[in-house]
């Protein structure tokens, strides 16, 4: 018995941003992404076969080339070396969401803390957002800085991170920290992904994760599926052991954000 997860594949903003940039694309519009687009290899290697690539600055993008903004977001500071030059903001509205409100705590005063991973794209967008002052945490096991303990902190989330992380992280703040403004800022769909993660891989013998291994919110699932049954992660059909797989009798399957659904059939 194969289970499918209803919340497998893409979310809202992904779905936009891939959607808008395969209209350009047909309207014949030459076009650049800052970065690739999604963390999917072969969305990106289709991209590129259509002529769309990936740069990773403004300054190497081709002067006659529009700019397209992928759904991760940038820091600000993007925004004003675009210098007038025509761009398509793919930002998702979550994202968004989290610089207005970094933003607007920075210019009043507020520490800001990220929980989230330094490393991933949308957390150096969202710092960018605080002039790159803002405190980034990623393990539980962080000690906070004493420093913080006068100043009025305002926490956000890395969208795609696990909710009760996230809690974990709060709590520990806020002993040492008396003054603090949280905002859940983790996606719904996220969230939503997540709990069926929880719920299918406790009823399975066996979990199949699809999608890239660059993409957070796959890793996620990977993390929380390994805690209840045995589970893989595979970007493509071409990975798969199918002997190991038909060991099993009950079989769930999920995917990440950036995974197509012709992927996941």
């Amino acid at each position: 018995m194969i289970n499918v997860a209803k919340t497998a594949g893409f979310c809202y903003g992904v779905k936009r941003a891939v959607d808008d940039v395969y209209k350009e694309i047909e309207n014949g519009k030459k076009i650049a992404t800052l970065g690739p687009l999604i963390h999917n290899r072969q969305v990106i290697e289709d991209l590129a076969s259509k002529g769309v690539y990936a740069y990773d600055s403004i300054e190497d993008i081709p002067s006659d080339h529009t700019v397209v903004i992928r759904a991760h977001g940038v820091p600000r500071a993007v925004y004003d070396k675009m210098n007038g030059r025509e761009y398509i903001d793919l930002t998702c509205p979550f994202v968004a969401k989290i610089h207005k409100i970094v933003s607007k705590h920075h210019k009043e005063g507020y520490q800001i803390i990220i929980v989230g991973d330094k490393n991933h794209p949308e957390v150096i967008g969202i710092n960018g957002w605080c002039d790159n002052k803002a405190v980034i945490i990623n393990d539980v096991k962080s000690e906070i800085d004493g420093n913080l303990a006068s100043k009025d902190i305002c926490i956000v989330a890395q969208t795609t991170i696990n909710r009760d992380f996230f809690g974990e992280i709060v709590q520990n703040v806020k002993k040492t920290c008396k003054s603090t403004l949280v905002f859940d800022t983790i996606c719904s769909a996220t969230t939503a992904r997540q709990k069926e993660a929880v719920e299918l891989a406790r009823e399975s013998d066996f979990m199949v994760v699809i999608g890239g291994r660059e993409s957070s919110n796959t890793l996620k699932l990977y993390e929380i599926c390994s805690r209840f049954c045995e589970t893989i992660l595979t970007e493509s059909k071409t990975e798969l052991d199918k002997r190991r797989i038909l060991r099993h009798n009950r079989i769930g399957v999920t995917a990440g954000a950036s995974t197509p659904a012709d992927i996941i059939k």
